[in-house]
């Protein structure tokens, strides 16, 4: 809620402890989850959770997974959600002393397929696209699916999960490198691997920075490379998974995908 309970002005403290509690319990209750998916009470999280304010956000289905919602997500424009997330960020960013000129920076799987309603929202954006192998990438998104189902459901089918995320992300794959093609006019993108943020993640920071129009400084590096110190990839535990047990397979994928990794049309 905003403004939190009792909180005064420059103040968060209520805030964080609610969130920490929140966190403490996600611990408890659903290590898995955190292992897939790291939730901390004073770092960022995906701006997926504000789109969600929108019930017609496609990424609902997630949570909400019918076939027939599925059909009728698809159907709804995508640009209001978007424009509901502005008017959120906006509001945050009063809530929070109105400082001008400050920087969005936002993070969502979900934005794959929305290049239309995210650069009709945010003209000005600078677009990070990571590309990993999608049989890397799938059976750890599935996996992550099951840690979330733990908490929504008593009962979950893997293979399920499976095919929802072929039909979920198939369709979406496609709609985003159709959309590529058609507004490269007015996108700023910088492609890189996965693999490279792990190896050089300070490189690909100052890549970014430099195609936004800022300087990376001394700061700035030391600070990334303080962050990526204390938080080392399976902090949180490393999950265990693969392609069999969700009913995923190569020719699955590539029917849906159409390849494995489109990294080589873009870099």
């Amino acid at each position: 809620p905003a403004p939190f309970p009792d909180e005064q002005p420059g103040n968060p403290a209520g805030r964080i402890a609610f969130a920490r509690a929140i966190q403490e319990a996600q611990r408890a209750n659903n290590p898995e989850f955190l292992a897939s998916h790291e939730r901390t009470a004073e770092q960022a999280e995906e701006d997926s959770d504000l789109l969600l304010f929108a019930i017609d956000y496609l990424m609902m289905f997630i949570v909400h997974p019918s076939d027939a919602l599925l059909d009728w997500l698809r159907e709804r424009p995508r640009l209001p959600a978007y424009e509901m997330q502005r008017k959120l960020l906006q509001y945050l960013q009063w809530q929070q002393g109105g400082k001008q000129g400050r920087r969005w920076v936002l993070k969502n799987p979900g934005h794959i397929g929305q290049l239309d309603a995210l650069s009709t929202v945010y003209p000005k954006a600078t677009i990070l696209h990571l590309h990993r192998d999608l049989r890397t990438v799938l059976p750890s998104y599935c996996q992550l699916i099951r840690a979330i189902y733990l908490d929504l459901f008593d009962e979950y089918n893997p293979q399920r999960i499976g095919r929802q995320t072929l039909a979920y992300w198939g369709p979406e794959f496609r709609r985003h490198r159709a959309q590529r093609e058609k507004l490269q006019d007015r996108l700023n993108i910088v492609d890189a691997s996965y693999q490279a943020v792990l190896d050089n993640a300070v490189g690909v920071a100052a890549e970014v920075l430099a195609r936004a129009g800022i300087t990376m400084t001394g700061e700035t590096e030391t600070a990334l490379k303080q962050w990526q110190a204390e938080n080392a990839q399976h902090k949180h535990g490393k999950s265990s998974y693969s392609m069999e047990e969700f009913g995923l397979d190569d020719n699955a994928i590539l029917a849906a995908f159409g390849t494995f990794d489109d990294a080589d049309d873009w870099t």
